[in-house]
């Protein structure tokens, strides 16, 4: 059995985040470079990346207020798509 390593809530800010930051195009910049270095990290690589919230606070994937997707949301749907797993 090889051992995994996870993270989670491993945010840019706390307290819900900060409106115009961390659900904007800024933000999503700090996210997608975490999600680069996490494989590189030693001596054990990350497996897992569990993000806090979907909706709620200000670092969520999708707004509170509109129900559309932030750019982080994005940045994961890319992620995804173009890396896998």
């Amino acid at each position: 059995v090889r051992a995994q390593l996870w993270i989670g809530e491993g945010a840019m800010l706390y307290n819900s985040g900060r409106h115009g930051v961390t659900n904007a195009f800024i933000g999503s910049l700090w996210f997608a470079n975490l999600l680069g270095s996490l494989p590189k990290s030693n001596p054990l690589p990350h497996s897992v990346y569990c993000r806090q919230a979907l909706i709620g606070g200000y670092y969520e994937l999708i707004s509170h207020e509109r129900l559309d997707p932030n750019p982080d949301y994005w940045v994961a749907f890319l992620w995804k798509r173009l890396v896998g797993t």
